[in-house]
């Protein structure tokens, strides 16, 4: 989900993994199917919280901070999809998902939901639209039909010029 600018792409390519990625971005997408011939019917400009055009079922779902930026009705509609498409036993990867103890999770923002903030003034959400913090309730919540089977909780501090702290989520969920 949300492929990018594929720098993951390599990697599974090496494995020798059927890849397929999805990005809102037509100039990255674009840009990937010129780097990456051999899968280029594997990569498309779609909107995953409504719809992911691939018939196949998938073993593994990567998520690094894409989902992240929708709302939580947008990432419960996503997930519903995801799970129809996951093979029994396949896992999802999510890295990155923003917690509520970021520091950006109250300050410089407007609020669309309890989760959900656009509008970011400054730091490093300026001009990004919609980002959705988690904390370790709403996460398991989201991901209820899935088993938890690593959740990692990420908190850095900055310290100079001004403390801020960083925070999210790394989990690996299952498909039963």
């Amino acid at each position: 989900l949300g492929c990018g600018a594929g720098s993951n792409i390599p990697f599974f390519l090496d494995q020798n993994f059927d890849y397929y990625g999805i990005d809102g971005s037509k100039t990255m997408i674009n840009k990937l199917k010129k780097k990456f011939p051999k899968i280029k019917d594997n990569l498309v400009v779609s909107d995953f919280t409504k719809q992911i055009q691939f018939e196949e079922k998938f073993d593994l779902v990567v998520d690094r901070a894409s989902l992240t930026h929708n709302t939580t009705k947008e990432i419960k509609n996503c997930l519903k999809i995801v799970f129809s498409k996951m093979e029994k036993d396949a896992r999802y990867i999510g890295i990155d998902w923003y917690s509520t103890n970021h520091y950006d999770y109250s300050n410089f923002v407007k609020k669309i939901e309890k989760y959900s903030r656009t509008e970011y003034s400054k730091g490093q959400f300026k001009n990004v639209g919609t980002v959705h913090f988690t904390n370790k309730i709403h996460l398991q919540k989201l991901f209820n039909e899935f088993e938890i089977l690593v959740l990692e909780h990420k908190v850095v501090t900055k310290k100079i010029p001004k403390e801020k702290k960083f925070a999210s989520w790394n989990f690996v969920a299952k498909k039963n």
